[in-house]
């Protein structure tokens, strides 16, 4: 019985391709590099069905920029829907946004279309 999975086989099973998965897999905590390296069946049970948690990632915003502001900016610029905005200051003073999106996976496609991955 097969215990693992390569990247290239996963991003196959979903439909979408191999920087997509690694960029998804490596913003979930789950660090890989190579359409070659390999994930656990859980691992990959767990991402394929929704059950992994996601880590949030803040975005570096203006500091005059409010929550109604940066959702109707997002929405607008990307054509998705945001559920919440959370604002914070980091130790350097920075304000940063973290950004939840209604569906599922968004950000990564985001990324993709951004150039990113």
């Amino acid at each position: 019985m097969v215990d693992r999975i390569k990247v290239k086989d996963l991003a196959q099973a979903m439909g979408k391709t191999i920087p997509e998965i690694i960029f998804i897999l490596n913003s979930l905590g789950i660090q890989k590099s190579s359409e070659d390296d390999e994930l656990t069946q859980e691992e990959a049970k767990m991402l394929i069905s929704g059950q992994v948690p996601t880590v949030q990632k803040p975005i570096i915003i203006r500091e005059d920029s409010d929550k109604k502001e940066i959702k109707k900016a997002i929405e607008s610029l990307f054509e998705t829907k945001i559920v919440s905005v959370q604002t914070m200051f980091d130790q350097k003073n920075r304000k940063k946004a973290i950004v939840k999106f209604k569906t599922p996976g968004i950000a990564g496609e985001i990324a993709v279309r951004l150039g990113i991955i």
